[in-house]
C-alpha cells in the first residue's frame, strides 16, 4: 500500500482532476446551450472557463512534482493570478467598448516578458562590465570554505559569503562541484559586511543576500541565466496567449444579442 501510495503522488492527478472538472462544466454547458437555459448574451463564456481548472491544475502538480524555489513558486503563481485577472477585466471591458478592450489581456504577461528579457540581457551584457543592474552583479571565484549552511568565496577583492538557502543550486539537488577551490560564479545581490574577527582587517567581506542563478564559470552562469530567461520567456508568452483566447471567447456576443445598453442606444 504504502508504494502503491508513492506512486500515486508522483502522476499529475490534480492536472486529470482539473481536467476533468473543465469537461464536466464543457459538456453541462454544451447540454444547457440545446435548452432554453442557454447563455443568449454570451454562450461562450462557460467554455473558456472549462480549461482553467486543468491549467491550475498543471502548475499544482508542476510545483509538487518539479519542486521548484520558492521564488519562482511565488512569482508564477502571481504572474498566472494576474493575467487571469486581467483576462476577466479584458472580457468585461470588450462587452462594452468593443475590441479595444480585449488589448487588456495579455497586458500584464507581455509586459512581464519584456522586463524578463530586457532585465537578463542588461544583467549578463552589464554584468561583465562591472555594472549593477537592479542590485544584482556579477561575482566570480573560488570557493575558501564549504560548509553546512553557507559558502565562503574568494573572489579576488575579498571574500564573498554564501548562504546555501538562497538558491536550490547550492543545495542537496547542486549539479556543480562545491568543494574547495573549486571555481563559482553568481549573479546575486552583494552587500559590503564588517569583518568578522580583528579590528585591523583589512580584507573586503561581503555576503549575497539574493542569488538569482549559481554556475560553475561565467560561461555557464550566461547559459543558465539564457535558459532560465528563455523559460521564463516562453511561459509567460503562453500566459499572454491563453489570456488573449479567454478573454475573447467570453466575450463573444452573437449578432442577434441585444444587451440593455445597446437596445436603450438603438431606441435612442
Amino acid at each position: 500500500m504504502k508504494r502503491l501510495a508513492r506512486v500515486l503522488t508522483q502522476l499529475p492527478l490534480a492536472t486529470a482532476l482539473g481536467a476533468g472538472l473543465g469537461l464536466l462544466v464543457a459538456l453541462v454547458a454544451a447540454v444547457l446551450s440545446a435548452t432554453p437555459l442557454r447563455l443568449t448574451v454570451h454562450p461562450l463564456a462557460p467554455f473558456a472557463l472549462a480549461p482553467l481548472p486543468a491549467l491550475l491544475g498543471a502548475w499544482i502538480d508542476w510545483a509538487r512534482l518539479w519542486r521548484p524555489s520558492p521564488r519562482t513558486r511565488f512569482w508564477s503563481f502571481a504572474l498566472l493570478a494576474l493575467s487571469g485577472l486581467g483576462a476577466v477585466e479584458a472580457s468585461v471591458w470588450a462587452s462594452d467598448v468593443g475590441s479595444m478592450g480585449l488589448l487588456l489581456a495579455p497586458a500584464v504577461p507581455v509586459g512581464a516578458a519584456l522586463v524578463v528579457g530586457f532585465g537578463a540581457w542588461a544583467m549578463l551584457f552589464l554584468g561583465r562590465r562591472g555594472v549593477r543592474v537592479a542590485g544584482f552583479e556579477l561575482a566570480c571565484g573560488t570557493i575558501r570554505k564549504d560548509e553546512v549552511e553557507r559558502l565562503v568565496v574568494d573572489t579576488g577583492d575579498g571574500a564573498l559569503e554564501v548562504s546555501r538557502a538562497l538558491s536550490a543550486d547550492l543545495g542537496s539537488r547542486r549539479e556543480i562541484d562545491l568543494s574547495t577551490g573549486a571555481t563559482i560564479a553568481l549573479l546575486a545581490r552583494v552587500r559590503d559586511a564588517l569583518p568578522s574577527v580583528g579590528p585591523f582587517r583589512t580584507e573586503r567581506r561581503a555576503e549575497a543576500r539574493t542569488v538569482l542563478a549559481v554556475a560553475g564559470s561565467p560561461r555557464d552562469l550566461s547559459r543558465t541565466v539564457r535558459r532560465r530567461a528563455r523559460a521564463w520567456v516562453g511561459y509567460l508568452l503562453l500566459l499572454a496567449l491563453g489570456a488573449s483566447a479567454f478573454a475573447a471567447t467570453a466575450a463573444y456576443q452573437p449578432q442577434t444579442a441585444c444587451t440593455a445598453r445597446g437596445c436603450l442606444m438603438k431606441q435612442g
